[in-house]
């Protein structure tokens, strides 16, 4: 009699033993499982395409800016800021002269334009030195323009 319980307690042993490692490697891989799914979620995180605005050829600086010259493109999230322009918004800079140049495929900002048939803005691109200095003479002029704009849409 003693070794039948002794038997019994033996294949018992074992089959909880057998259960025990099935359900544990089960739970290990369901939390492996989901610890890969966050993983992935993370690594995702900022790559997420976003519409924007581009130049579609190059322009230089004082171009106006037309439809034919601007293209939209999709980009990651992570490298659009709140100056990039969207397209939704491309009607508040066509019809704008452009104060700085761009190269086809640049992403196009709210600081590279100066308002409307601007006078002023043109001959300050005509009349800088170079390049950079028609952005920062422009930037000032037309910053409180574009914020009024902005705020408006």
């Amino acid at each position: 009699m003693g070794n039948l319980n002794q038997q019994s307690w033996g294949v018992g042993f074992a089959a909880g033993l057998i259960a025990g490692l099935v359900a544990g490697s089960v739970l290990a891989g369901i939390g492996g499982w989901f610890y890969a799914e966050h993983a992935a979620r993370e690594a995702r995180a900022g790559w997420n395409l976003v519409s924007v605005l581009v130049a579609g050829n190059d322009m230089k600086a004082g171009d106006m800016v037309t439809y034919d010259l601007i293209a939209q493109r999709s980009v990651p999230e992570q490298f659009v800021t709140d100056s990039v322009i969207k397209p939704n918004d491309a009607n508040f800079i066509v019809g704008h002269r452009v104060m700085v140049p761009f190269r086809a495929g640049d992403l196009l900002t709210w600081k590279g334009f100066a308002s409307g048939n601007d006078a002023s803005a043109c001959s300050l691109i005509e009349h800088a030195p170079d390049e950079e200095a028609a952005a920062a003479a422009l930037l000032e002029q037309t910053r409180k323009r574009w914020a009024e704009i902005r705020a408006r849409h």
